[in-house]
């Protein structure tokens, strides 16, 4: 590797190539998953107005009953067969990220070498790979599912009801909005807090390396006062992290509360007016409380 890539996800990119088909695979089959853990709330939904009409247990009802539970199969079926894709596949993509590493900083000019803490390199070298890691992870696990979810949720409900729609879909909206502004922001200061504990480490690795120099010059103290104002810069600044992250929490989790109530009121509105039917008032209230949760984790994952 001639060139450092800018971000985590641009390493990610550059290793993963030679596994693109196995990446394609992943992602197809378990789009196939969400698209049927989606429609199973939809059918709940048909099952639902049939009810609802023939005031008894028809045949299609016992029908979307099987249909139902043939989709949630189906999920369960996309999922696992993604799942053994990509675990026997990202032990080698992120093994790669680590070489990768490796071969660049020893392409280095030797003075590079001379100006830097090899505990600090070698801090870094596995603190990124250890960083892509946690990328994978929260994209394949976390961030994919839920924001998928979310946007088929959107879909059905458009079949269902354009009006509903547009309500779950704007404030779907507006949350990504937020939750990526802050993201970035927090994450700036998330690598800032990395930088300065990669420095902590870097003393503490150099320090024990050159033991026999520290009990020579008696320079103990010297070591542990320089690591002591590192530790404070760290403390400082994952106060200023975290207190961000707490504040803006407050304001995404208050809004929550406030737009399902406006939401609610506006699908009863709807429901009076013969708008809506029962069954999408039970899908509305199904991916709108999914989502709820679904976004903070999301959040957890953008951060």
């Amino acid at each position: 590797m001639d060139q450092l890539p800018k971000n985590a996800f641009a390493l990610l990119r550059q290793t993963a190539r030679p596994f693109k088909w196995k990446l394609i695979l992943f992602f197809a089959l378990t789009l196939c998953g969400i698209t049927m853990w989606a429609g199973s709330s939809f059918v709940i939904r048909q099952l639902v107005n049939e009810l609802v009409d023939s005031g008894t247990a028809t045949r299609t009802a016992w029908g979307l009953v099987g249909l139902f539970v043939l989709t949630r199969f189906c999920d369960e079926w996309f999922w696992r067969l993604g799942e053994y894709s990509m675990r026997s596949t990202k032990p080698y993509m992120i093994e790669r990220v680590r070489s990768s590493l490796f071969d660049y900083t020893f392409r280095k000019h030797y003075n590079f070498f001379v100006n830097s803490s090899s505990g600090q390199l070698g801090h870094w070298i596995n603190q990124t790979t250890n960083t892509v890691n946690e990328v994978v992870d929260n994209t394949i696990w976390g961030v994919w599912p839920q924001a998928m979810g979310m946007l088929l949720s959107a879909f059905f409900l458009f079949i269902s009801n354009w009006v509903l729609a547009l309500i779950f879909s704007m404030w779907l909206i507006l949350l990504f909005t937020f939750t990526i502004k802050r993201g970035k922001h927090f994450g700036k200061l998330v690598e800032v807090e990395s930088e300065s504990r990669s420095q902590a480490s870097g003393l503490v690795v150099d320090a024990l390396a050159n033991h026999m120099s520290v009990r020579v010059f008696n320079a103990r103290n010297r070591e542990l006062g320089r690591l002591s104002k590192q530790q404070d810069d760290i403390i400082s600044k994952w106060r200023t992290s975290w207190g961000y992250h707490i504040v803006t929490n407050a304001v995404k989790g208050n809004s929550i509360p406030i737009i399902g109530a406006l939401s609610l009121s506006t699908m009863l509105l709807l429901f009076n007016s013969n708008s809506i039917s029962v069954g999408d008032v039970t899908l509305f209230i199904a991916y709108f409380t999914a989502a709820s949760s679904a976004v903070w984790e999301l959040s957890w994952q953008l951060d």
